[in-house]
């Protein structure tokens, strides 16, 4: 596949995001793609992302890969490259930072993120930074999950053991601060600060003035942070939120329960008719959620845990004050939007790439 590389779109902790052009004879205007692009040596988490979307492949609410690629740059520099669906509405945030959106549209797009959120899980994934920005806005009530960088298998423990976070802290479960545990019911407690900041348009948690980031997260530990439901939502719109911030996750709703909760059970021009399945009226109505067994550590590893005290020094130290900024995109575009012709590297692909996992750094969210 010949292509050229746009403007920086996005930027992260490891990669940056440009859009890019797919040329092809015959064809105007060229076809448009995200590449999602770091060093070959550093390329680890980029590879791993791949490989999770290609089992995720086949589901309209999450983005689709389009294969990958190694290049050389003109200054030497080996990248490793994801081809990614291009989705024009841009990130969720963008649509409902500072402005309240319609209960109708909370709706619609929290249905389309719990069908995403459903296979995500049902394939035994967690995706671990569920959050506006990582929702992806592809038309009227249409979202598309975004971002695996930091997803993991459900039961796995994170990367270099010891309860290692990862996520962002504003949208972290109690358990996930606590106790390192992410499971799918953390996804589901992010899933509700999504839904609740689209309803408020200003996100479930924030930091009070003045306020230091290891107190907001032993806030978030002690439980007297517990996200406000919103009012504007109607009385069903509430439940349904509540449902998703169950202190114990053990009681927080599936994402399967949660598609067939009254707040959802609605009829959109070529979506069909409303679901006349009864929804269950509390969580006994469906066979209790059960974590899968976390794997023995190995011989020779660490079984020890940090405590909720050093787990707040490990998330409040050394972080920028960008990490804990509402704002959503932390990076600028390039200014000039040049295109810049690429070059595939020969006899290199990603099955020769070491695919051991790189070490963790911070930036805009923590792994």
């Amino acid at each position: 596949m010949e292509w050229v590389r746009g403007e920086v779109v996005g930027r992260g902790s490891f990669s940056t995001v440009n859009l890019a052009a797919v040329r092809r004879k015959h064809e105007d205007p060229p076809e448009l793609m995200a590449v999602k692009s770091s060093l070959l040596s550093e390329s680890s988490m980029l590879i791993r992302e791949k490989e999770i979307l290609d089992e995720l492949a086949g589901c309209p609410e999450i983005v689709l890969c389009r294969g990958d690629e190694v290049t050389v740059e003109s200054d030497g520099r080996r990248l490793y490259n994801l081809f990614l669906e291009y989705v024009a509405g841009g990130p969720l945030s963008e649509l409902c930072r500072g402005r309240a959106m319609a209960a109708h549209d909370v709706r619609r797009y929290a249905r389309s993120i719990l069908r995403g959120l459903r296979r995500v899980h049902c394939a035994g994934y967690v995706h671990c930074d569920v959050k506006p920005e990582n929702v992806l806005v592809a038309g009227a009530g249409a979202a598309k999950i975004a971002d695996f960088g930091l997803a993991k298998r459900a039961g796995e423990a994170a990367s270099g053991g010891g309860g290692q976070l990862r996520g962002t802290p504003l949208y972290m479960a109690p358990e996930a601060v606590a106790r390192g545990e992410q499971e799918p019911p953390s996804d589901i407690w992010s899933f509700g600060c999504v839904v609740a900041e689209m309803a408020t348009g200003e996100p479930s948690r924030r930091r009070r003035a003045g306020e230091d980031p290891a107190a907001l997260l032993f806030r978030i530990i002690s439980g007297w942070d517990r996200p406000e439901i919103p009012a504007e939502l109607p009385e069903e719109g509430r439940d349904f939120v509540c449902r998703c911030f169950a202190r114990d996750p053990r009681e927080r709703w599936t994402a399967e329960m949660l598609l067939r909760h009254p707040f959802l059970q609605f009829s959109t021009d070529g979506d069909g008719a409303a679901s006349t399945t009864p929804s269950p009226r509390s969580v006994f109505g469906f066979p209790a959620w059960v974590s899968p067994a976390s794997p023995r550590p190995s011989a020779g590893s660490s079984t020890s845990s940090p405590t909720p005290i050093e787990r707040l020094r490990r998330l409040s130290a050394g972080s920028p004050e960008s990490e804990w900024d509402a704002s959503g995109d932390p990076s600028g575009h390039s200014a000039g939007g040049r295109w810049i012709t690429v070059r595939p590297l020969q006899h290199c692909n990603s099955s020769s790439i070491d695919r051991s996992w790189i070490s963790p750094r911070f930036n805009q969210r923590i792994i």
